[in-house]
Parts: C-alpha cells; structure tokens; sequence
C-alpha cells in the first residue's frame, strides 16, 4: 500500500468481521447442540488475522487450509489503521506469543475475541469457542497451569482492552487443518 493509499485509509470506519470455519465433520450435530468446533479469524481491509502455535499471522482471507468456510459474522467497526496495526502487535508482543498456544485454553478464538474487543469492544458469540470452554473444566485434558490463559479469557471480557505496544507481525502464515489444532507447514 503506497503512502497515499495508506493515508487515505488511516482515518475511515473499517469493519471487523469474525470468519468462522467448521473444523469437525460432525459439526452439524455438534454444533446444534451448541458443541461445534470451529477455528476463527478477524478479516479487516481484506486480510485475516489468527492465532496458532506460530503466533499471530495476517493472512488471506477464507483459505481452505484453515478448514471448512462456515460463515462471516460482522462484530463492529473501528477508525485509524495505526490504531489496528498498534493493538495487533501488541496482542502477538505480550498474550499470543509463538510457542503458547493451547487448543483449550489459549487458542484461535481467544485471539479473535481479544482482537475485537480490543478493536470495537464487541466480543465473538460465545458458541465458537464454547467446546473449548467446556473442555477446560475437565482437568484431564487441561494443563496443571492455566492461570496465565485464564487471565488472558479475563483481561479480554467484553468489558476489556489491550494496552499497546510495538512489535512486528508475520506477514503471512501457512496452516494445515488436523483433527483439532492447525500445524504449520515448514
């Protein structure tokens, strides 16, 4: 984007919209008894941030790689591209680091809600991440230490936001769909 382009865009109302893909087969059972397993995006200005074991990436939107497309739901609008560029280096710099992705506790739809809390302070429909949510009262499969992902689930309630900081994010990142979880490709 040239500086033109970019300054034109900086000051005007750019929509937040939260694309969700199944990522069970049995999603069409599962999720009519509010229990699907869905992996979630923030598409802004045509590129779709997520969060994965690599950190947080900016990618195309709607790629087939993040599983089966199910739908864009609009969470809000928010004014200023620095504002975005500033709130999503922040989240990558201090919540969502590379390495602390947690398919329970830690994972692509808290990333998106934060994100849209952060950016228009509307969270996501609680159904995305609601198997994940119920997953974690079961201490079996979740880790001995969540303390830090749970303040994490806290600090971005809908009532929340992000303080801001400076950081870099990847410009791009491959993802393969697995059962439950993304790998990336190397």
């Amino acid at each position: 984007m040239s500086g033109a382009e970019y300054s034109a865009k900086a000051n005007i109302e750019h929509q937040v919209l939260l694309n969700v893909y199944n990522l069970h087969e049995g999603n069409t059972v599962l999720g009519s008894m509010g229990l699907g397993i869905y992996h979630s995006g923030v598409e802004i200005n045509g590129k779709e941030y997520s969060f994965s074991a690599s950190g947080v990436c900016r990618t195309n939107p709607k790629l087939p790689e993040f599983g089966e497309f199910k739908e864009s739901i609009v969470i809000g609008s928010f004014q200023g591209l620095d504002f975005l560029n500033s709130t999503v280096a922040s989240l990558a710099a201090s919540d969502f680091l590379p390495g602390t992705y947690n398919v329970v506790n830690k994972n692509c739809n808290n990333f998106s809600n934060a994100l849209c809390v952060s950016l228009c302070n509307n969270p996501i429909p609680t159904w995305i991440n609601r198997a994940a949510s119920i997953g974690s009262s079961f201490s079996a499969i979740t880790p001995t230490d969540t303390s830090t992902e749970r303040d994490v689930n806290k600090r971005y309630s809908s009532s929340g936001q992000s303080k801001i900081k400076e950081a870099g994010i990847p410009q791009t990142c491959m993802w393969r769909k697995s059962t439950f979880s993304f790998k990336v490709h190397k």
